[in-house]
């Protein structure tokens, strides 16, 4: 088999009306009950590019990077919890058994936890990995195991994100 190479690019624009975003009802309160609130107006704009290489019948790797720009219109400030930067950086391979092991690493950039723009999230990297053995035709083991490096981070402030975590299943397709 030849190495295959697929690269793509998408361009985000767009300009919404009434977008609903979920705050904390009381921003001081760590505990407090979240609510939908009304954005009259917002732009999101950006763009993101994404490559695959399969370098074998078994062995792929995958990479996309996005930088997004999400304002509210009417004052001008970045939308809360959005990343200006992410990305992504994976390999997969593939045994002949059918049999498959995928880790990934993410990066997720530093982003503002309010829409006053005030208050911060830092950027963060964690690395998963996840695979599947066939036992019968209609029958698998699965496991993943997220963050493997117990990474301390927070996708909201003042809420922790499950450390490392460790799932392990069967799936049965019928």
């Amino acid at each position: 088999m030849r190495d295959e190479l697929e690269v793509s690019a998408t361009y985000l624009h767009s300009e919404v009306e009434d977008f609903i975003e979920w705050r904390p009802v009381d921003p001081t309160d760590p505990f407090s009950f979240w609510a939908p609130e009304n954005i009259p107006e917002a732009r999101l704009q950006g763009i993101e590019l994404a490559t695959e290489l399969r370098l074998s019948t078994a062995l792929t790797l995958h990479a996309d990077a996005t930088w997004q720009d999400l304002v509210v219109r009417s004052t001008g400030k970045k939308l809360a919890r959005w990343a200006k930067r992410s990305a992504k950086l994976g390999a997969t391979y593939l045994w002949e058994s059918g049999a498959h092991l995928n880790a990934t690493v993410q990066y997720v950039g530093p982003r503002f936890n309010d829409r006053a723009n005030t208050t911060t999230l830092d950027s963060y990297a964690r690395v998963d990995l996840a695979g599947s053995l066939p036992i019968r035709e209609n029958l698998s083991l699965f496991g993943r195991v997220e963050n493997i490096g117990d990474v301390d981070y927070r996708e909201v402030n003042g809420y922790t994100v499950p450390g490392r975590t460790a799932r392990v299943g069967l799936r049965l397709d019928f």
